[in-house]
């Protein structure tokens, strides 16, 4: 920005203005990136916790025949995840596009000016 205020104040002056838009693009994405939601499936437990409880009583699993019972409820756990993680990286790639166009389109923006 020095180098363009040095050379053409009215580029430099583009480019100052432009700032909050990147820095804006730039914490949107960075708030997408490092947002962690635990999703909680029904009965209020996580596919990771179900799973944690069928290996650790799987010789009563065994004993009462409930392998394929406590393997479809870790099945159906896992879908509402699958559905939300697929939704999380939509968005995540929307934003992300949309932080890159921002970036980029300053930089077209400040060259095409440049070139006037």
């Amino acid at each position: 920005m020095g180098v363009a205020l040095y050379y053409s104040w009215q580029v430099g002056l583009i480019a100052i203005s432009c700032v909050p838009l990147i820095i804006g693009a730039g914490i949107i994405r960075a708030k997408f990136a490092n947002d962690e939601v635990c999703t909680i499936t029904e009965g209020n437990v996580s596919p990771a916790t179900l799973l944690e409880r069928s290996f650790h009583d799987i010789t009563v699993l065994q004993a009462y025949g409930n392998q394929l019972k406590a393997s479809d409820l870790y099945a159906a756990s896992l879908e509402s995840d699958v559905e939300f993680q697929k939704r999380q990286s939509i968005l995540d790639g929307l934003v992300f596009g949309a932080s890159q166009f921002s970036v980029f389109g300053v930089f077209a923006l400040i060259f095409w000016f440049g070139s006037k």
